[in-house]
């Protein structure tokens, strides 16, 4: 639940949990996305040119994909992350003003935070994206 309840910064979300409109069914699927004894599903997905005439959504992607297109993208903003058995959604990576920062939101968010699958492809997102373009100004956020 901590994926709704907390906000961007992990902080409290001061909405409780019932103004999200969570349906009898999206509580259990929420607290099966948490549960690392379960199997999940991944889509990956990158956001370019947020909030512009321009925004393109690529998703329901493999990470292999996600990495392509989001490392293949020119444009000025960009954002590569993951949903989780279609109800959790995690940003990963940001880049902005020429800064790639990789947010630690999965770290915190109860569907991300025990999920080994979502800590190897942060590694691999680090290894790709950070130690492969070494002219970039990066900020590892809480990685």
């Amino acid at each position: 639940m901590d994926d709704i309840v907390l906000d961007f910064a992990g902080e409290e979300n001061p909405k409780r949990v019932c103004d999200y409109g969570l349906t009898e069914k999206g509580t259990p699927m929420l607290r099966d996305a948490a549960d690392p004894s379960l199997p999940h599903t991944y889509a990956w997905f990158v956001l370019t040119e947020c909030n512009t005439a321009q925004e393109q959504l690529s998703c329901e992607l493999t990470l292999e994909e996600a990495i392509q297109i989001y490392r293949h993208s020119d444009t000025q903003e960009k954002r590569l992350g993951v949903t989780k058995d279609s109800i959790a959604t995690v940003d990963i990576v940001h880049m902005a003003g020429g800064e790639q920062r990789f947010f630690p939101d999965y770290q915190k968010l109860e569907s991300f935070k025990s999920d080994p699958v979502i800590y190897e492809a942060v590694g691999r997102l680090h290894r790709e994206l950070v130690q492969n373009s070494p002219a970039q100004n990066m900020s590892m956020g809480g990685m």
